[in-house]
C-alpha cells in the first residue's frame, strides 16, 4: 500500500521585502502537490510587505507580524507553530524551481531519513551553487538551508542558536550531524535564490562569525585554521590584489591584519 505524501511546512520569514516575498509565496502557491502548508513570520515590516501579505488570505496558513530580535528568533517563532512531518525555510526572495519540486522531493521523504538535501541555483547566473563534500562538515556549509528539508520533530528540538546572527543555519546543521540525523543527498535542483555577497564587510561579517563557531566546536580536531587562512587568502587576493607572493607566508593572524589595514586605507 502506498504511504500518504508528507505534508510539507514551508516557511517563510520576511521584514521589508514585498516583491521578494510575493515571488517567494507565488512559487509555492503554483506547486501541483498541495500536501503543504505556508507559515509566515513578517517582522512588523513598513514597506507595503505587511499589506502584501494580508491580501494572500486564506493562502497563508499561519501568519504573524510582529517585532522579532534577528532572523533566527523569526526562525524560531515560525518552526514553533509548524505541523507537518518536514520544513523547509525560503527567504523572501528565494523561489522554488518549478510546479514539480515538491512532488519530486517528497518521493524522497517517504525514506528512513531525517535531512534530505538538494541544490540551489544561482539566480545570478543560472548555475548550480558549490558546496562542501558532506565529510567537509567541520569547514563550513555542505548544504543550502533553503534546499534542505528537515524532520520537523528534530527541526523543533534543536531550533537555532539566536546567539549567531549569520551563521545560525551553518550551526544548526552541524548540531543535526552530532545528533546523528540520517542524510540523503541528492543532484535535484529545489530553489533558485540570489548568491550576490554584497559589499567586501559582508563577506568579513560572515568570516568571523563562522571562524568562531569552528574554532569553538573542531579546532584541535580538524585543520580548522587551515581552511580559514585558505578562505582568507582567496578573498584578500581577489578584493585588494596585493603583490605576488605577500601572503603566501602569512598565518591567520596577520591575515586578518592586513585585511583590516587594506579596508581602512580605503574608506579614508
Amino acid at each position: 500500500m502506498t504511504r500518504p505524501v508528507p505534508l510539507i511546512s514551508i516557511i517563510t520569514v520576511v521584514k521589508d521585502d514585498v516583491t521578494g516575498v510575493i515571488a517567494t509565496l507565488s512559487s509555492v502557491f503554483g506547486q501541483a502537490m498541495s500536501n503543504y502548508e505556508v507559515i509566515v513570520q513578517d517582522g512588523a515590516s513598513t514597506d507595503g510587505t505587511t499589506e502584501a501579505l494580508a491580501c494572500f488570505g486564506t493562502w497563508i496558513d499561519d501568519l504573524e507580524t510582529a517585532p522579532d530580535d534577528g532572523i533566527y528568533d523569526a526562525m524560531n517563532r515560525a518552526l514553533a507553530r509548524a505541523r507537518g512531518e518536514w520544513v523547509l525555510f525560503l527567504n523572501a526572495g528565494d523561489v522554488l524551481v518549478d510546479r514539480d519540486v515538491l512532488s519530486r522531493v517528497s518521493e524522497r521523504l517517504l525514506t528512513r531519513i531525517d535531512l534530505f538535501v538538494g541544490q540551489a541555483i544561482r539566480a545570478e547566473d543560472g548555475s548550480v551553487h558549490d558546496y562542501l563534500p558532506p565529510e567537509m562538515f567541520w569547514a563550513g556549509s555542505v548544504n543550502d538551508h533553503q534546499a534542505s528539508f528537515v524532520r520537523r520533530s528534530l527541526a523543533q528540538e534543536l531550533a537555532f542558536d539566536t546567539r549567531w546572527r549569520i551563521v545560525g543555519d551553518l550551526d544548526f546543521f552541524q548540531r543535526l550531524r552530532e545528533r546523528g540525523a540520517t542524510a540523503l543527498h541528492e543532484e535535484i535542483p529545489v530553489v533558485r535564490k540570489p548568491f550576490a555577497t554584497g559589499a567586501s564587510s559582508d563577506f568579513m561579517a560572515r568570516f568571523h562569525e563562522r571562524a568562531a563557531l569552528l574554532f569553538e566546536r573542531y579546532d584541535g580536531v580538524h585543520p580548522v585554521r587551515e581552511v580559514l587562512e585558505r578562505n582568507l587568502r582567496g578573498y584578500l587576493r581577489r578584493t585588494y590584489a596585493p603583490p605576488p607572493g605577500m601572503l603566501r607566508a602569512a598565518g591567520y593572524d596577520q591575515l586578518l591584519a592586513y585585511e583590516r589595514t587594506w579596508r581602512l586605507g580605503r574608506k579614508s
